[in-house]
């Protein structure tokens, strides 16, 4: 569900002009939507959720882009909403874009906390990687 919302964002902001095919934003909604496939290839859809809750059943994964950052789908909708943002700049959409930042990173701060209670490797896990963006933060 998630890879066809970013399918359908990048659909509708598809270039109707050949020479914006290659311009910045798409391509970080092309980096987006790539990346997005990469985390479903190593996460089952079933884990996913919208609330920072632990589903039943979920899994800890540590593999593919999780080995590097604990929240790729976050990294993935900053990514791919900056895009669009540089696409379709404008002051309210930049302050829209910085409050999905904050609400992206309180959410992922307490979804953190749900799985240190839920499963033990996850604090060691903490240590090894970075939470939203690759080797930095």
């Amino acid at each position: 569900m998630v890879f066809l919302q970013f399918a359908s964002i990048a659909w509708i902001l598809y270039p109707k002009n050949s020479s914006e095919i290659f311009s910045f934003w798409w391509v970080l909604v092309l980096f987006s939507l790539i990346f997005s496939v990469w985390i479903f290839l190593h996460n089952r859809i079933g884990n996913f959720n919208i609330t920072p809750q632990i589903k039943d059943g979920a899994k800890f994964v540590s593999s593919g882009p999780y080995r590097y950052i604990r929240h790729p789908m976050y990294f993935a909708l900053i990514v791919g909403v900056f895009g669009v943002l540089t696409r379709l700049f404008s002051y309210s959409n930049l302050i829209a874009f910085l409050l999905m930042i904050i609400a992206v990173y309180l959410k992922a701060r307490i979804e953190e906390r749900l799985w240190i209670d839920h499963h033990k490797e996850y604090k060691e896990y903490l240590n090894s990687t970075k939470m939203i963006i690759p080797f930095v933060l």
